[in-house]
């Protein structure tokens, strides 16, 4: 006898399904995914702020002490410019948030709206901030050590950021980008 006519027969003398989804366990599951892409994302913002405003207090302290004129001060601007944009980024992020039902799939839907976003940032970082960062690193270097070294910095740097944000997203974030809209398609289809 085939397993669907097992299950008929079940059902019939039942009147219940073979097998049922534990609705308050899958629910605790997919807020432990939003839970998780919450950090990732709390965790990548965090690390953009901090970085930033380590590398402006140090680059000013840098300037002050050695007496630097005042064209050396324009590369930790751009790196304080940074991190009121990432802080401002991420206050309009948890503004939106906000926007999303608390049910099983309003939770599914924000984790996907988490991981998308992450995504996007990662990806927007290469133009809104790796490039111009190290446009004026390699101009600032150009002027202090000479040609080659800037050049050298600037061939070897940018393609290997690149390269590493373009791998963070398809190894760590992507996956779970499609684990959550699998899942998503699976609860909408039953």
């Amino acid at each position: 006898m085939e397993f669907k006519d097992m299950q008929v027969i079940w059902d019939n003398q039942n009147n219940e399904k073979l097998y049922a989804i534990n609705e308050e366990a899958l629910h605790e599951q997919i807020k432990q995914k939003g839970r998780t892409m919450a950090q990732i994302l709390n965790k990548f913002e965090f690390i953009m702020i901090g970085v930033n405003l380590f590398v402006t207090v140090w680059l000013f302290y840098d300037g002050i002490t050695d007496g630097d004129p005042w064209v050396d001060y324009i590369l930790p601007v751009a790196y304080l410019f940074y991190s009121i944009v990432m802080i401002w980024r991420r206050s309009k992020r948890k503004a939106e948030e906000v926007h999303f039902a608390p049910t099983m799939i309003g939770d599914l839907e924000k984790a996907i709206w988490q991981a998308n976003y992450l995504i996007k940032q990662s990806k927007d970082m290469i133009g809104w901030y790796l490039f111009p960062l190290m446009l004026l690193v390699t101009i600032f270097t150009f002027f202090n050590r000479g040609f080659w070294f800037a050049l050298g910095f600037m061939v070897l740097v940018v393609p290997a950021a690149y390269f590493a944000g373009k791998w963070e997203i398809n190894k760590f974030y992507a996956p779970k980008l499609r684990d959550l809209e699998a899942l998503k398609e699976t609860l909408l289809e039953a």
